[in-house]
């Protein structure tokens, strides 16, 4: 490989490890729900508050769940997309 593309390649495993260890912290249902997701998506801890559990009803906790997850996997998307764009941007790669 030529040199810069072999700093690029990297570049981009530094950063992708960055991102692995990077924590992301994400409420849902007003912050009765609680995620730390790593950039691995490693799920570090889930606080619950214990208004959000209803024994005869757990839709509403499962729908809480799903959302703070979700936005977990899009905030380590946004977060990859942004490695990938700054690290191809100088490497003359068509269509970046």
């Amino acid at each position: 490989l030529p040199r810069g593309q072999d700093q690029g390649m990297h570049r981009r495993a530094q950063e992708q490890e960055a991102l692995e260890a990077k924590e992301f912290q994400i409420q849902a249902a007003g912050g009765a729900v609680e995620l730390v997701i790593t950039g691995g998506y490693e799920v570090k801890s889930i606080k619950i508050n214990k208004d959000i559990i209803d024994p005869e009803d757990s839709s509403m906790l499962e729908d809480a769940l799903m959302i703070a997850f979700n936005e977990g996997v899009k905030k380590i998307q946004v977060e990859s997309e942004k490695i990938s764009a700054g690290l191809t941007s100088g490497m003359g790669i068509p269509g970046f």
